[in-house]
């Protein structure tokens, strides 16, 4: 239900395929190249995961759910605590594309505040991998985030209604305990 009113009031949703590509590890057991929820909704933009050649990593769920695919192999993320470490998952290439349409979509972008059409765009520029057109290892194709920003009006100035930063932090920290 929460899926339905979201899209119905023009937010976009992504989210990761799954990483049940290859069948291992008892959460997969049964559902083998299946979206799970949220990616499986008709409404949810569904990434998929790419690895260094540019090929669907082994893990990424494949099924014609998968509309755009990202890279998700050896991804450089913050650890909790400080520090980075690589990660690999259809979870680590969701945010480059939530990250594509937000640039998109934003106050100063070439569609400010019209996330559907900067979806639109971003799945209209991807960059074809697998069998020629959409198919179910990348969908549309493997994000192309230069592509998707190339050629736009990028000359919008931006409005006096941007938010500013607040001082001092803008979410407390927790104690590692809150984690477990």
């Amino acid at each position: 239900l929460a899926l339905y009113y979201a899209s119905s009031n023009g937010v976009i949703l992504v989210g990761s395929a799954g990483n049940c590509g290859d069948g291992r590890g008892k959460v997969c057991e049964g559902i083998r190249d299946r979206p799970q929820m949220p990616a499986l909704h008709p409404d949810v933009i569904t990434v998929a995961a790419t690895d260094r050649d540019d090929t669907r990593a082994v893990f990424s769920t494949k099924s014609r759910g998968v509309d755009i695919a990202a890279p998700g192999v050896d991804i450089v993320s913050d650890k909790i605590g400080g520090g980075t470490e690589t990660y690999s998952g259809t979870s680590q290439a969701t945010p480059q594309v939530v990250g594509t349409i937000a640039s998109l979509a934003a106050e100063d972008g070439p569609y400010p505040g019209n996330p559907g059409e900067a979806a639109e765009r971003l799945l209209d520029t991807t960059f074809d991998l697998g069998e020629s057109g959409r198919d179910d290892e990348y969908g549309e194709g493997r994000l192309d985030f230069e592509a998707a920003l190339d050629g736009l009006d990028w000359s919008r100035p931006l409005s006096e209604a941007t938010p500013s930063i607040p001082d001092g932090p803008v979410v407390e920290r927790l104690d590692d305990t809150s984690f477990r």
